[in-house]
């Protein structure tokens, strides 16, 4: 994610051994070089994170440690490199969108449910209040598909795959 000073933040994943990481680093394009931040309060394979208009990343869902999907999300705060909870989603999910919204909003769409099916749920996480709720659902289930917000605040859900295999049409919020 990029950060609003230049940098961009790298956060969890996993290692070779396909273990879900906590890990964070910070990569400085100005002078080239990679620094350890704070880590995760909790490992994060296939997290989405997205920047806030105060200058935090919100990074949510993704499978974990365990290997079970997550709801919980975190806040990172480049000031001091630190993280702190960010409450749960109303669904678990990996490999969803999360994109911001007008007024301190975030749309998050689709992705696999803890079975890895796909998902039409969507939800909305106020910036303000801390909190998570429903949104209406997808006329299709998605997962593995991309998200764009529009300058009219819009978002446009492109792409993926979803019961039946490849989705080929667009949902707009």
């Amino acid at each position: 994610v990029l950060l609003d000073d230049g940098r961009v933040l790298v956060a969890g994943g996993t290692d070779a051994d396909f273990t879900a990481l906590a890990s964070a680093e910070i990569y400085d394009p100005a002078s080239g070089q990679w620094s350890v931040t704070g880590s995760l309060m909790q490992a994060r394979e296939f997290p989405v994170a997205v920047p806030l208009d105060d200058g935090t990343v919100l990074v949510m869902g993704g499978r974990g440690g365990d290997s079970s999907v997550l709801a919980s999300a975190e806040l990172y705060n480049p000031v001091d490199g630190t993280w702190s909870s960010a409450g749960s989603m109303v669904q678990a999910r990996l490999r969803h969108t999360a994109s911001p919204l007008p007024g301190g909003k975030v749309l998050v769409t689709g992705g696999g449910d803890p079975s890895e099916r796909p998902l039409a749920l969507a939800e909305i996480y106020d910036i303000s209040a801390g909190a998570w709720s429903p949104a209406a659902d997808m006329p299709q289930a998605r997962d593995y598909h991309a998200a764009v917000s529009t300058r009219d605040g819009r978002v446009l859900v492109v792409g993926g795959f979803g019961e039946a295999g490849p989705v080929a049409t667009v949902d707009i919020y």
